[in-house]
């Protein structure tokens, strides 16, 4: 297809059916684009992920867990897709890649990357969590997984800045044990990188120990990432900006509508 100044589709996307139907949700990044082939008929879908800023270079694919809030980009690219499914009628449901079918999907080098670190392959473990993060820069639970290693091996500095990097991108890529560890960790630091000095998730990180999850009637972390992304956004770092504004948007929509309210919130 000719491309102009909009999102970059892959070649073969005359396959598919764009999904018109599909409204925006709350837990699902803007950048995601869901089509009708394979649905498992509960709601959830595959569909185009476009990574922040990426817009011009062609998609991964992934898939959405509604049960879970959670995105899996569980695809290297529509090309792998289409291998996964030759053959097989587009009503059917099928499963993820696996790493043999695909190991360029950033969901299979994280799996492997857990699986070398339980055989205490670190070396390789680090190599397979960068290609993670590399393919899709927003992955927040692989970037937890790599800011521990680096913590192991003494890479203090890059744990920092992988730390600011997890905390603005969405719950959607990964929440749970591994992410509020390092949220702690980074919360708790007296000193960082030089080049964090200015940075506004460095400046607030002592109210970013506890990462929003919904629930509570009162967190210091909101005020913290509304500013950050004023302070992106007027900077021109748009990339995090944006982020940030997906990530802002996933946790509020976690919780109450009087929480919202109060906080000034409409999706």
């Amino acid at each position: 297809p000719a491309q102009g100044a909009g999102l970059r589709l892959p070649a073969g996307v005359e396959h598919l059916r764009i999904n018109k139907a599909a409204g925006l949700s709350g837990y699902l990044p803007l950048g995601f684009v869901t089509f009708e082939a394979h649905q498992l008929g509960n709601g959830d879908y595959f569909g185009f992920y476009w990574p922040v800023g990426r817009e011009n270079r062609e998609p991964l694919i992934a898939e959405t867990q509604h049960d879970g809030g959670r995105l899996e980009p569980g695809f290297s690219g529509l090309q792998a897709f289409l291998r996964k499914t030759e053959g097989i009628d587009s009503h059917d449901w099928i499963e993820l890649p696996t790493v043999e079918e695909d190991p360029d999907s950033p969901r299979n080098c994280f799996s492997m990357a857990r699986e070398l670190i339980a055989q205490k392959a670190f070396e390789p473990a680090v190599a397979q969590l960068e290609k993670a993060v590399a393919a899709l820069p927003e992955y927040t639970e692989a970037l937890a997984a790599l800011a521990g290693q680096y913590l192991r091996i003494g890479r203090t500095e890059e744990a920092c800045r992988l730390a600011v990097q997890m905390i603005i991108s969405p719950p959607s890529f990964g929440f749970g044990g591994p992410v509020d560890n390092i949220a702690r960790w980074f919360s708790r630091l007296d000193t960082g990188p030089v080049d964090l000095a200015e940075d506004p998730i460095w400046r607030g990180r002592a109210k970013l120990a506890s990462i929003p999850t919904g629930g509570t009637k009162v967190s210091e972390a909101y005020p913290v990432l509304r500013e950050a992304m004023d302070v992106y956004a007027e900077r021109g770092e748009l990339v995090k900006a944006l982020t940030l504004m997906q990530t802002y948007s996933d946790f509020m929509n976690s919780e109450t509508r009087s929480f919202q309210e109060r906080q000034g919130y409409d999706f």
